[in-house]
């Protein structure tokens, strides 16, 4: 036998015969509507999209952009923090939870901002959905309150009676939204008949309603965020909010359901947000803080 040659017989080809394979992109996608929603999630994952996109909110807690297009937006949160690690052992990540709340609204009929894919990287997720067109809820009542508001009043007074119904809806499924504020409703308006629609973009906080109040607790926060923005409800939009909340029910239980949310209402503390979320910029840092020294607000001060 010549020096060098091995007694095994060689019935194995060589190591590096075959072509090597690419390497892993490290983009494990974890739902996606389709075949297609794959594909615009594992691109939403590269630098270059990342790089053209435009980037509408980054802090410590997640990072939204919109495509270059305007067709999807991808909200990305970090996950390499301990309770992160330990939610997304459990299946209860920030990204899973929006993508549960939405399917389970959108079953109901409620318009919401549709998930389309699902997508973890090294130390991120990400929910990839479509992308509501218009202004925020919020930014519809700062506009009326100072008199440049596109909308007429016609149109802010059945979106006013369309936002209550959205809340009876959520509630009927028996489960309210915790962070059911106007900065994370769009107004979608329809080109052809003018029609505005609030659709919900955030579904994080979706819980079940044990307590029977959502309904009552989703009202409030709609409110509370105007006041701490200087921008509150009128009594007509207030009322025909709550008309659609309780679906036309007589006056007496609506004078009910009006007093559980003003207890609700004046029980919560300052109600301005640490963050800006009229500001033009995306918010990275809180802006929207008290002076130092100022004392609480109470939220009901500015109700009427």
């Amino acid at each position: 036998m010549p020096v060098g040659q091995s007694k095994i017989p060689r019935i194995f080809p060589p190591r590096y015969a075959a072509p090597v394979p690419a390497p892993r992109d490290n983009v494990r996608i974890l739902r996606a509507v389709s075949p297609e929603a794959a594909a615009i999630a594992r691109a939403t994952a590269t630098a270059a999209w990342r790089e053209g996109a435009r980037v509408l909110k980054h802090d410590h807690r997640a990072a939204v952009r919109i495509a270059a297009a305007g067709d999807v937006v991808a909200k990305t949160w970090p996950t390499r923090k301990p309770k992160a690690l330990f939610l997304r052992c459990i299946g209860y990540t920030h990204a899973l939870r929006h993508w549960r709340s939405a399917r389970t609204l959108d079953a109901a009929g409620i318009a919401t901002a549709a998930p389309l894919a699902l997508l973890r990287t090294p130390g991120e997720e990400t929910l990839v959905m479509r992308a509501a067109h218009g202004p925020t809820l919020l930014r519809v009542l700062d506009d009326a309150a100072r008199g440049r508001c596109a909308f007429t009043f016609a149109q802010r007074r059945a979106l006013a009676f369309d936002v209550g119904a959205q809340v009876r809806a959520i509630a009927a499924t028996r489960r309210f939204n915790r962070d059911h504020k106007p900065s994370n409703i769009v107004v979608e308006a329809d080109p052809a008949t003018g029609a505005l629609t609030p659709t919900i973009i955030d579904l994080v906080a979706l819980r079940p309603d044990r307590q029977r109040i959502g309904g009552a607790r989703m009202l409030a926060s709609l409110m509370i965020e105007p006041i701490g923005c200087d921008c509150p409800p009128s009594r007509t939009m207030r009322m025909r909010a709550l008309k659609g909340a309780t679906d036309n029910a007589p006056r007496v239980a609506r004078k009910t359901a009006w007093r559980m949310i003003e207890l609700l209402i004046s029980t919560h503390p300052d109600p301005r947000p640490e963050v800006d979320p009229l500001a033009a910029e995306p918010h990275t840092e809180r802006t929207y803080l008290p002076p130092p020294g100022a004392q609480p607000r109470k939220a009901h001060e500015s109700c009427d």
